[in-house]
């Protein structure tokens, strides 16, 4: 009889033999890398990951959500970044410097001219102190980089489409934020009025 239990219950284990191993043990996300050598430098503001990192696969850029905001490498430059939808704690060329969202260092818009710079905070799940974060699709780049455009100077009122009016070549290029559907857009800047 006991044999016979013993034979049931490893009939019932075998399928586990052939279960990814990352099925069977659940493990919390972690920092990596450059987003684990950010998080202990400014761990407080960091909070804890919520999910693996991940690629966007516009740019290549690396992504990751966490209890404050969102951790992103930026592939064009390979630089570090935290979010918390208000500010960006960034260790570039220059080490660590904190800025507004809003604004850009020096180093940023030259490296933006030759190409898209994604624009932190993408989806973010904000935490106590945080604001909330722009969706995940803005790219920031003076050239067109998705089908919607509008500016992130709080001043514009307006976005459109990449082959409608032509409105958005008289915004500052260095503003210029491109998303790939109006929806995301609109998720990004409600309220703004389509030309």
């Amino acid at each position: 009889m006991a044999h016979r239990a013993f034979s049931i219950v490893q009939f019932l284990l075998l399928p586990l033999l052939f279960l990814p191993p990352s099925t069977l043990f659940q493990q919390e996300p972690e920092f990596r890398l450059g987003f684990k050598g950010l998080a202990d430098l400014i761990p407080q503001l960091v909070g804890s990951p919520l999910e693996e990192e991940q690629r966007n696969p516009l740019n290549g850029d690396a992504l990751q959500r966490t209890t404050t905001g969102l951790m992103v490498w930026r592939k064009a430059d390979n630089w570090t970044a935290f979010t918390d939808g208000s500010r960006s704690w960034i260790r570039g060329p220059q080490g660590l410097q904190s800025r507004g969202n809003e604004e850009l260092f020096d180093w940023e818009v030259a490296a933006a001219v030759p190409g898209p710079t994604l624009v932190p905070p993408l989806t973010a799940t904000p935490g106590p102190s945080a604001t909330p974060a722009l969706p995940l699709g803005g790219i920031r780049s003076p050239d067109p980089a998705g089908e919607w455009v509008t500016s992130v100077s709080p001043n514009t009122r307006y976005y459109t489409s990449r082959n409608g009016l032509s409105v958005w070549r008289d915004w500052t290029p260095r503003n210029r934020i491109w998303f790939a559907t109006e929806g995301d857009l609109l998720s990004a800047y409600p309220g703004r009025t389509r030309r």
